[in-house]
């Protein structure tokens, strides 16, 4: 009795008894994550916010505006920032540094991943004693556990569960009328996913419904069946919207300016992305086929950090890591394997389809046209072309303005994870022989990659190509030591394999006697294989080790003087930014090493941390006109002596009002060895390269916006040598044709100033439609409102009147109010709704219920 209790219920202290081995040291406060975006970009990012938000609260203009990423940008536009998602506001509104902060986040959504895949593995027919195993190979599975360092997709990942389940599980008949519960709890995740900074995800999952609901629809003869079965899904939709509602007003109004709408000027649908163009950047982090052999031994690839042992890095295309591994442990192998080759695959539901159709898509620029091109034919071909994510990057609506397919691997997750509890369950009642058929596949699949493995290790294969790769964070490829890692993690799954199959099989008999304790104990090794292997998939930086380090850099001294006076500023570097000695040699320790140069360097988004505007920081979605900007200095800057770039940067320095420069020098590395720290330099602007006097604009003209008449702006800066460039491109008003008297003032919001003719007044703040201008006369009697235009593509600037004026910028989106009375009233009807359901669930009428209040 005691292990059944405990086998049903696994998933509420199991899964974070695990979570507390790989993440218990950063919740104490004494490390904190530190690989690639958790690092230099939330931590930062979600600090900041918690900030801006316990300031001021959710109200109209501060908390919406980010003024410290370009020339400024929407803050709840740029969706990952999650300034509407409750779970981040509540998390961060505990008494707990970011860092620690960060590590709870990720902990509750790892858990709240198990709790969902365990509901949702009942829902799909799992019994209780064995719904616990979807919980811990999803929570624990490597595309999931990595989703760590990804918050935002991390949060998605928590909430899948509960929209497959909903709106895919038992859908109603003709009798059977729609559920609320159905529709509020799946519009309630998909609503989360959204505040949470994951839409793509939200979509997916909307996809993947219509897939599984439209031929059970097609099924159904009459309209009202057909009524029924779309209802909850149109349901949850327009729940989820309304729920989201200033969320997707935000994300909307940004996007349709965003870079992600920019044309990839192509010609055809099979020609090649070109470099760096917005297709090319779409396709980035596609898995590779062989990693594939993940599913059979999770470190079949080798791991990237702290040393270097990525050997698929040794594969022509093997391209950016987006998850270390997508080990789904033994069980998800076997549960696999049977869906795959089973005699009796139909027990498995739509669920294995599901899994290789994700997969496939994950794959996304490996397509039909990869695996010709093998052969040496059709080179100049997208290698896209045919493959699944091809078809859907170029025929859905605007999927185009979304990236990376290992986005889909979630649902190859979720998928797995139900197959593998059904074959376990389905196991425990089956004949010995009808199992020893898939363990006969698996244990022939880690053979066949140890014989790979050995045959690379004595023939040499491929080593010199290896000898000559680099990462520039995690140094030389160490081949042989990868060799030898893939070899050991091969034993370990042999060894486990061998566990699981007597505890499957129930051999020898005595173990077939242990009853429910038998399938608690195939549980405790299933998820000691997957801490294990999440153990290592955690880059952690003591963070007292990481203050040291940072102290003795130097860098905290020579910046403090800086840092007081410093409000905008510019990243500059030399040498590639970060030390040649990183890439050239390995450190067990370079994880602190390359999280204190971040910080160091404002890398990402620690200059948040410093309240410094950084013109040329990180951003999850810049402008379309910031992203022109850059496209045209790297075409005038290309191949020009270094004189001219520097005149060049100068002068955008002036016209932007930046007063520091941020100069990340690698070539004079600093620190000690194997500790080596690029120079970094906070370099103050002369205070005469800031707007002194008023100016006539001598080539006033009304544009659209274009890369030609930017690359003019741009060239008129230049070639004037002075504070700013006599002409000014102005969009948004085409009343005035005259010249009129430009004012150039600071960032302030207001403004005091005394005219005697129309006049622009400019300053260096971006305009995205939402700025508003309020003039107010000498007498403070008389206010009249003044249109804000965009100016020079990164500036805006009010046309005044002659007169003395107090001029007041402020930030008031459009949409703020509207959706938040939408989601206002949305959240109470759910909860209320929700309340009043619980209520007759428990048999007492409202009626009952308020007589004996």
């Amino acid at each position: 009795m005691f292990a059944t209790k405990c086998l049903r219920h696994a998933h509420w202290f199991l899964v974070p008894l695990a979570l507390l081995v790989s993440l218990g040291s950063v919740l104490l406060g004494r490390d904190r994550l530190a690989f690639r975006d958790v690092s230099h970009f939330y931590t930062p990012l979600y600090r900041y916010v918690a900030e801006r938000t316990s300031q001021q609260g959710l109200s109209l203009g501060l908390p919406l505006w980010n003024p410290f990423c370009g020339t400024g940008m929407p803050l709840a536009g740029e969706t990952t920032t999650a300034v509407f998602y409750p779970i981040r506001y509540l998390i961060f509104s505990l008494p707990l540094d970011a860092e620690t902060a960060v590590g709870v986040y990720a902990f509750l959504h790892l858990w709240l991943a198990a709790v969902a895949a365990t509901w949702l593995a009942k829902r799909a027919g799992v019994a209780n004693d064995f719904s616990a195993f979807a919980g811990v190979l999803y929570a624990l599975g490597g595309s999931v556990f990595f989703l760590h360092t990804n918050l935002p997709f991390l949060v998605g990942a928590a909430w899948l569960p509960y929209v497959l389940g909903t709106l895919i599980i038992s859908p109603p008949s003709d009798q059977q009328g729609i559920s609320w519960q159905q529709i509020s709890l799946a519009g309630l995740a998909l609503s989360m996913m959204v505040l949470g900074g994951d839409p793509q995800t939200a979509l997916h999952a909307m996809m993947v419904v219509a897939i599984a609901r439209l031929p059970m629809c097609f099924g159904l003869r009459r309209i009202r069946g057909i009524a029924q079965c779309l209802t909850p899904v149109i349901g949850a939709g327009l729940l989820a919207a309304a729920l989201a509602a200033p969320q997707i007003a935000a994300s909307v109004d940004w996007s349709r300016q965003s870079s992600r709408v920019a044309s990839d000027e192509r010609t055809d649908w099979t020609s090649a992305p070109k470099t760096g163009d917005r297709r090319g950047e779409a396709y980035q982090f596609s898995l590779p086929p062989w990693h594939l052999a993940e599913l059979i031994t999770p470190w079949a690839s080798g791991s990237l950090f702290p040393v270097n042992q990525r050997v698929s890095q040794s594969i022509p295309g093997d391209g950016r890591t987006w998850t270390t591994t997508i080990s789904m442990g033994i069980l998800g192998l076997l549960g696999l394997v049977a869906a795959t080759v089973g005699r009796n695959r139909k027990q498995f539901g739509w669920w294995p389809f599901l899994a290789w159709l994700s997969l496939s898509l994950s794959m996304g620029h490996f397509g039909l046209a990869w695996l010709v091109q093998q052969a040496g034919v059709i080179p100049n071909v997208d290698s896209a072309l045919g493959g699944p994510y091809w078809f859907l990057y170029e025929l859905f609506p605007f999927y185009d303005s979304y990236r990376y397919p290992t986005k889909w691997l979630p649902f190859f997750a979720i998928a797995c994870a139900i197959v593998a509890a059904l074959w376990t369950q389905a196991a425990s009642q089956a004949p010995r022989l009808s199992l020893i058929r898939i363990i006969k596949i698996a244990s022939t699949a880690l053979l066949l990659i140890m014989t790979a493995v050995v045959i690379v290790q004595a023939t040499n294969w491929n080593h010199e190509a290896a000898a000559n790769l680099r990462d520039e964070y995690w140094g030389p490829l160490h081949y042989h030591a990868g060799l030898r890692q893939i070899t050991l993690s091969i034993i370990q799954s042999a060894t486990l394999l061998l566990v699981v199959s007597c505890l499957l099989m129930g051999w020898p008999k005595r173990i077939k006697q242990m009853g429910s304790f038998r399938w608690l104990l195939l549980l405790f090794f299933i998820t000691a294989e997957l801490t294990w292997c999440s153990v290592s998939m955690v880059a952690k930086i003591d963070r007292a080790n990481e203050q040291q380090l940072f102290d003795n850099y130097g860098i905290a001294q020579s910046e403090s003087s800086s840092l007081q006076n410093a409000t905008r500023a510019m990243r500059m570097q030399s040498a590639g930014g970060w030390p040649e000695s990183w890439a050239k040699t390995s450190s067990a320790n370079r994880i602190g090493t390359i999280a204190t140069a971040e910080r160091a360097a404002c890398f990402g988004r620690w200059h948040l941390d410093h309240r410094i505007s950084v013109f040329n920081g990180m951003t999850s979605i810049r402008s379309q006109d910031l992203d022109t900007f850059w496209r045209v200095a790297t075409r005038l800057t290309r191949g020009k002596p270094e004189a001219e770039q520097e005149h060049f940067w100068r002068s955008i320095q002036r016209w932007l009002q930046l007063d520091t420069v941020i100069h990340v020098d690698a070539a004079r590395s600093v620190g000690q060895v194997g500790h080596e720290l690029p120079h970094v330099t906070w370099r103050k602007l002369e205070h005469e390269m800031l707007p002194t006097a008023n100016r006539f604009a001598t080539g006033f003209s009304t544009i659209q916006k274009t890369e030609t008449c930017f690359e003019q702006v741009l060239q008129n800066i230049v070639a004037t040598n002075s504070a700013h460039s006599p002409s000014v491109f102005l969009t948004g008003n085409d009343s005035f044709k005259e010249k009129l008297e430009i004012i150039d003032i600071a960032v302030a919001d207001s403004v005091s100033i005394a005219v005697d003719r129309p006049s622009l007044i400019v300053r260096p703040v971006y305009q995205d439609g939402n700025w508003t201008a309020t003039l107010l006369d000498a007498s403070g009697t008389r206010a009249t409102q003044a249109e804000v235009c965009n100016v020079d593509f990164l500036k805006q600037g009010a046309i005044v009147p002659a007169g003395e004026w107090t001029v007041t910028f402020a930030y008031h989106p459009w949409w703020f109010t509207p959706t938040a009375i939408v989601a206002l009233v949305a959240w109470l009807l759910l909860i209320l709704s929700n309340l009043k359901a619980m209520v007759l669930a428990a048999g007492h009428s409202p009626d009952q219920v308020a007589t004996a209040s």
